[in-house]
């Protein structure tokens, strides 16, 4: 009688064969997952800034004093002045201010945007930073009707939309063009 013996294992060609395959995946799958964390990062970003300026608005109301959300650098966070910046350097943040135009959400860009401010009452203030060419600064009131944040990166946007009396919400979409009445 003729015993067989059953070949354990793989051969060399099979294991090659086998990582050629995995790489080709690989290479075909990072973009895509570079593309999925660059959204996650926005919309956690997102979701942070919302948690805090849900926080200044609700500090505002019950200490009944004004809460401060600085946009940039650092400092002591207080129960009236909270810090917040954006953590990558891929990332923007955008403010415009929108009026309703001919039945229509109409946004302008507002640029050196430094501090949110939220009233004791729960309203809201844009606080616009400028210099003049003598390096003077000014800080001014923007006058709100609803104001829209974004954050956005080169694979995802995401929106905060606040309006004058202090209503958070976010999005997807901009209302850019949206109706209105």
């Amino acid at each position: 009688m003729q015993q067989t013996k059953k070949n354990q294992g793989f051969t060399l060609i099979e294991l090659m064969v086998t990582i050629a395959v995995m790489g080709i995946i690989a290479t075909i799958a990072a973009p895509s997952f570079r593309e999925l964390m660059q959204q996650r990062r926005i919309e956690n970003s997102i979701q942070d800034f919302e948690k805090i300026i849900m926080q200044a608005r609700y500090d505002a109301v019950l200490l009944r004093k004004k809460v401060t959300i600085n946009f940039s650098g650092t400092g002591a966070i207080s129960p009236t002045n909270l810090y917040w910046s954006v953590t990558n350097s891929d990332d923007n943040l955008i403010f415009r201010n929108f009026t309703c135009s001919s039945n229509k959400w109409v946004g302008v860009e507002v640029a050196g945007i430094k501090k949110l401010e939220f009233s004791p009452k729960g309203s809201v203030d844009l606080l616009k930073t400028t210099t003049d060419s003598n390096n003077n600064t000014t800080t001014s009131n923007v006058t709100l009707t609803v104001v829209e944040i974004e954050l956005s990166n080169s694979k995802a946007k995401k929106f905060i939309e606040i309006t004058p009396f202090g209503k958070i919400s976010s999005s997807k979409e901009s209302k850019e063009g949206t109706g209105c009445s």
